[in-house]
């Protein structure tokens, strides 16, 4: 699967000066600053890092400012959050079913690429992962707005699992929306279970996690596709 691309570079925010006056623009590029030195502290040395006097040094800006883009710390964290779910679904939608193999219809490859990419996320980012459900900031807990982005990105599953349901062998195009839905879930779970325990090194080393991970997609997807035949 290709490299997703890096976002581009936004510029480096300006430190406030007193009686400066900053326009909506200036006020985004500077979030958009802050949050790319917090995703990169967070990545280089974990959730401890990120003190709002280290982000705001590392662009030159007053902590202050901080509390102003962001209202503190917990203002913070859900813009992490926030782009990590983002990224997340930029990752899944930018597969293009190579990751199955060519016993895989093409639909169906594409709910198992899905899985594949949100596995190698995880992998590679670990603590923005961790972040996101949960485990690195204590007492940390996603707003109203971040929670609705993370479904969102959950919607890219959705997608693909209708497709896999069309395109595999049912007698309709149009799958029921409760099966599609109960396959969407079922997948996200497994899937978040297959990564959750090899990020714990539940089994040790094992060479073939990705394997086991797409074996458990087709099964759930051909175990779905009986349930729509007989509904």
């Amino acid at each position: 699967m290709p490299e997703l691309p890096s976002p581009p570079e936004p510029p480096r925010p300006i430190a406030s000066r007193r009686g400066q006056t900053r326009t909506p623009e200036d006020q985004a590029r500077d979030r958009a600053a802050l949050v790319k030195v917090a995703l990169e502290l967070l990545e280089s040395e974990g959730p401890n890092a990120l003190s709002m006097r280290r982000v705001a040094a590392q662009v030159g800006a007053s902590y202050q400012v901080v509390y102003t883009l962001f209202g503190g710390k917990a203002g913070l964290l859900d813009a992490l959050f926030r782009e990590g779910f983002r990224r997340l679904a930029r990752a899944c939608e930018s597969t293009d079913g190579s990751d199955g193999d060519d016993g895989d219809d093409a639909k169906m490859r594409q709910l198992v690429a899905c899985a594949v990419a949100y596995r190698r996320f995880a992998l590679a980012h670990r603590e923005l992962y961790a972040l996101m459900f949960g485990q690195a900031v204590s007492g940390f807990a996603p707003d109203a707005e971040s929670r609705r982005i993370a479904r969102e990105a959950f919607g890219v599953v959705r997608r693909a699992a209708r497709s896999a349901l069309a395109a595999g062998g049912s007698e309709t195009a149009h799958p029921p929306t409760h099966v599609v839905e109960a396959l969407a879930r079922a997948g996200w779970a497994s899937t978040h279970g297959h990564v959750a325990l090899e990020l714990d090194s539940w089994f040790g080393p094992d060479p073939e996690a990705e394997t086991r991970l797409v074996e458990s997609l087709r099964t759930l997807v051909a175990g779905a596709n009986e349930r729509t035949t007989s509904d």
